[in-house]
């Protein structure tokens, strides 16, 4: 009985160490398979992020270079249309004319590649602590003639201080509420109402579970203008994507495109609610304090 119970228990030894070596060395295999996955991980954000300094730098060189023929196609039109308007015969002119307004297209084209390749340039240098009433204040000055134009009023929350870029915080509630200008309805007066609150990182929806607990503040801009389609709001962050076309709206379609960079290098999150003929709801949401160890 005792040599029975000695041969089983050797023999248990014997595989429990061949079970236990063999667990060992697939643990060793799935820990190095983990580090190069890690490695090439670590290379192509490297790598996607240098591409993305490149497009943005060529979208920046090729952008400026065109102003100057543009300027030159520009200057030569208005010269042709002072001295020899009267001269030339009707088609001439108008075909005149429609030169000139496309190099004005074209103008605003170049001059919106060139906001969005410079937006949401940011640093821990420029990052400072932000009174978006402040901000606020400075986008509605700016605007000011726009909405005596459309009748518009806008109705304003308190809002907080948060860290962030405030040339980019700027252009980004600039371009929200232009972006209401634009789309406002024409059979009713515009009302632009911004809320503003208070959450914390689990209930954003996009935070990180080691971002749960930090503060986030989201802030709301709702009009009553045109509105568009549900299905359409993720399409309408994207770059060149328009809803409407050239002869009911102006525009390039770049700028919500620049909202969403904007907020995505403040580690935020923007997202849109509409309903057709009824207005639109832009949700942004950004964190109070900006990190730079992710």
């Amino acid at each position: 009985m005792l040599l029975i119970v000695s041969l089983f228990a050797i023999i248990l030894g014997i595989y429990s160490y061949v079970v236990l070596n063999k667990e060992f060395r697939l643990q060793l295999h799935i820990e190095a398979r983990m580090r190069n996955y890690q490695r090439e991980l670590q290379d192509n954000i490297a790598l996607l992020n240098k591409t993305n300094l490149e497009l943005e730098q060529f979208a920046y060189v090729a952008s400026h270079d065109l102003q100057e023929p543009l300027r030159k196609i520009s200057t030569f039109s208005d010269r042709l249309q002072l001295k020899y308007k009267e001269h030339l015969p009707d088609e001439a002119g108008q075909l005149l004319e429609r030169m000139v307004s496309a190099v004005g297209r074209m103008r605003v084209l170049i001059n919106d590649l060139l906001q969005f390749s410079r937006a949401g340039r940011i640093s821990p240098e420029t990052i400072e602590p932000l009174d978006l009433n402040t901000v606020m204040n400075e986008v509605l000055t700016d605007l000011d003639v726009s909405l005596q134009e459309k009748g518009g009023k806008v109705h304003v929350d308190q809002l907080p201080v948060i860290e962030g870029s405030h040339t980019s915080i700027q252009q980004l509630f600039q371009n929200l509420l232009s972006n209401s200008l634009k789309f406002s309805h024409p059979a009713r007066p515009l009302e632009i109402n911004i809320h503003s609150e208070v959450i914390k990182g689990k209930d954003t929806g996009f935070a990180k579970e080691d971002k749960w607990n930090e503060s986030f503040v989201r802030i709301t801009v709702e009009d009553n203008g045109i509105g568009f389609d549900q299905e359409y709001a993720e399409r309408i962050f994207l770059i060149f994507q328009r809803l409407h076309g050239m002869s009911e709206y102006q525009g390039t379609g770049i700028g919500l495109a620049i909202c969403k960079k904007i907020v995505d290098t403040h580690h935020g999150n923007i997202s849109a609610v509409g309903i057709s003929g009824q207005g639109a709801k832009m949700i942004v949401v950004l964190p109070f304090k900006q990190k730079w160890d992710d």
